[in-house]
Protein backbone atom coordinates (compact mmCIF):
# COMPACT_ATOMS: atom_id res chain seq x y z
CA UNK A 1 0.00 0.00 0.00
CA UNK A 2 1.44 3.34 -1.02
CA UNK A 3 1.21 6.15 1.50
CA UNK A 4 -0.65 9.21 0.25
CA UNK A 5 1.07 11.39 2.82
CA UNK A 6 4.48 12.86 2.08
CA UNK A 7 6.45 11.49 5.00
CA UNK A 8 9.94 12.36 3.71
CA UNK A 9 10.34 14.97 6.49
CA UNK A 10 8.94 12.74 9.22
CA UNK A 11 11.14 11.17 11.86
CA UNK A 12 11.55 7.40 12.06
CA UNK A 13 8.94 6.93 14.83
CA UNK A 14 6.47 9.09 12.91
CA UNK A 15 7.07 7.09 9.71
CA UNK A 16 6.48 3.87 11.65
CA UNK A 17 3.29 5.30 13.13
CA UNK A 18 2.08 6.39 9.69
CA UNK A 19 2.89 2.99 8.22
CA UNK A 20 0.95 1.23 10.96
CA UNK A 21 -1.95 3.65 10.60
CA UNK A 22 -2.17 2.72 6.92
CA UNK A 23 -2.36 -0.97 7.81
CA UNK A 24 -4.94 -0.52 10.53
CA UNK A 25 -8.29 -0.89 8.98
CA UNK A 26 -11.66 -1.49 10.48
CA UNK A 27 -12.08 -5.24 10.88
CA UNK A 28 -14.10 -6.80 8.12
CA UNK A 29 -17.63 -7.95 8.81
CA UNK A 30 -17.68 -11.48 10.16
CA UNK A 31 -18.54 -14.19 7.66
CA UNK A 32 -21.70 -16.20 8.16
CA UNK A 33 -19.67 -19.32 8.95
CA UNK A 34 -17.66 -17.44 11.57
CA UNK A 35 -20.78 -16.32 13.42
CA UNK A 36 -21.77 -19.24 15.62
CA UNK A 37 -24.91 -18.30 17.50
CA UNK A 38 -26.36 -20.20 20.40
CA UNK A 39 -29.97 -21.33 20.31
CA UNK A 40 -30.98 -18.57 22.73
CA UNK A 41 -29.20 -15.91 20.68
CA UNK A 42 -30.90 -17.16 17.53
CA UNK A 43 -34.31 -16.97 19.17
CA UNK A 44 -33.65 -13.40 20.33
CA UNK A 45 -32.21 -12.45 16.92
CA UNK A 46 -35.56 -13.18 15.27
CA UNK A 47 -37.23 -10.63 17.56
CA UNK A 48 -34.70 -7.83 16.94
CA UNK A 49 -36.39 -6.48 13.77
CA UNK A 50 -39.63 -5.95 15.73
CA UNK A 51 -40.28 -2.93 17.90
CA UNK A 52 -40.65 -5.07 21.00
CA UNK A 53 -38.69 -4.05 24.08
CA UNK A 54 -36.42 -6.47 25.92
CA UNK A 55 -39.16 -6.98 28.51
CA UNK A 56 -41.71 -7.82 25.80
CA UNK A 57 -39.32 -10.20 24.06
CA UNK A 58 -38.68 -11.86 27.41
CA UNK A 59 -42.43 -12.26 27.88
CA UNK A 60 -42.75 -13.89 24.46
CA UNK A 61 -39.84 -16.27 25.06
CA UNK A 62 -40.49 -16.83 28.78
CA UNK A 63 -37.05 -15.47 29.70
CA UNK A 64 -35.95 -12.74 32.10
CA UNK A 65 -35.08 -9.26 30.87
CA UNK A 66 -31.46 -9.78 31.96
CA UNK A 67 -31.20 -12.95 29.85
CA UNK A 68 -32.58 -11.10 26.81
CA UNK A 69 -30.11 -8.24 27.31
CA UNK A 70 -27.24 -10.72 27.67
CA UNK A 71 -28.22 -12.43 24.41
CA UNK A 72 -28.47 -9.02 22.72
CA UNK A 73 -25.03 -8.01 23.99
CA UNK A 74 -23.51 -11.27 22.69
CA UNK A 75 -25.28 -10.82 19.34
CA UNK A 76 -23.95 -7.29 18.94
CA UNK A 77 -20.42 -8.48 19.69
CA UNK A 78 -20.61 -11.44 17.31
CA UNK A 79 -22.14 -9.37 14.51
CA UNK A 80 -19.83 -6.40 15.05
CA UNK A 81 -22.75 -4.06 15.70
CA UNK A 82 -23.14 -1.17 18.10
CA UNK A 83 -26.93 -1.12 18.25
CA UNK A 84 -30.04 -3.06 17.38
CA UNK A 85 -30.53 -1.68 13.88
CA UNK A 86 -26.91 -2.42 12.92
CA UNK A 87 -27.28 -5.96 14.27
CA UNK A 88 -30.40 -6.51 12.16
CA UNK A 89 -28.72 -5.06 9.08
CA UNK A 90 -25.63 -7.25 9.58
CA UNK A 91 -27.73 -10.38 10.26
CA UNK A 92 -29.67 -9.78 7.03
CA UNK A 93 -26.43 -9.27 5.11
CA UNK A 94 -25.13 -12.59 6.45
CA UNK A 95 -28.38 -14.39 5.66
CA UNK A 96 -29.24 -15.02 9.32
CA UNK A 97 -32.49 -13.06 8.91
CA UNK A 98 -34.80 -12.83 5.94
CA UNK A 99 -34.75 -9.57 3.98
CA UNK A 100 -37.17 -6.88 5.09
CA UNK A 101 -40.56 -6.96 3.46
CA UNK A 102 -42.27 -3.83 2.30
CA UNK A 103 -44.97 -2.95 4.78
CA UNK A 104 -47.43 -1.48 2.31
CA UNK A 105 -48.00 -3.00 -1.04
CA UNK A 106 -49.65 -1.14 -3.88
CA UNK A 107 -53.41 -1.60 -3.86
CA UNK A 108 -53.60 -3.08 -0.39
CA UNK A 109 -56.01 -0.45 0.83
CA UNK A 110 -58.28 -0.93 -2.18
CA UNK A 111 -58.38 -4.71 -1.67
CA UNK A 112 -59.35 -4.37 1.99
CA UNK A 113 -61.94 -1.62 1.52
CA UNK A 114 -64.95 -3.98 1.09
CA UNK A 115 -64.05 -5.85 4.26
CA UNK A 116 -63.64 -2.62 6.22
CA UNK A 117 -67.02 -1.40 5.04
CA UNK A 118 -68.54 -4.74 5.95
CA UNK A 119 -67.06 -4.58 9.45
CA UNK A 120 -68.49 -1.09 9.99
CA UNK A 121 -72.06 -2.14 9.27
CA UNK A 122 -74.18 -3.48 12.06
CA UNK A 123 -75.56 -7.05 12.07
CA UNK A 124 -79.07 -5.66 11.46
CA UNK A 125 -77.98 -4.20 8.14
CA UNK A 126 -76.54 -7.53 7.13
CA UNK A 127 -79.88 -9.28 7.65
CA UNK A 128 -78.64 -11.09 10.74
CA UNK A 129 -80.58 -10.81 13.96
CA UNK A 130 -78.86 -11.58 17.22
CA UNK A 131 -80.70 -13.08 20.17
CA UNK A 132 -81.24 -10.79 23.16
CA UNK A 133 -78.55 -10.93 25.81
CA UNK A 134 -80.97 -12.46 28.32
CA UNK A 135 -81.54 -15.46 26.03
CA UNK A 136 -77.84 -16.37 25.84
CA UNK A 137 -76.87 -19.28 28.13
CA UNK A 138 -73.88 -18.69 30.35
Amino acid sequence: MTALIDDSCATAPERARLALAGRRARPAAPAAAAVALTQGETRVLHYLPTNLSAREIGGELFLSVNTIKTHQRHLYAKLGARNRSQAVEQARALGLLEPALRRRLAGTRARWRPFCQLARTSPVHLGVSLPPASAVKR
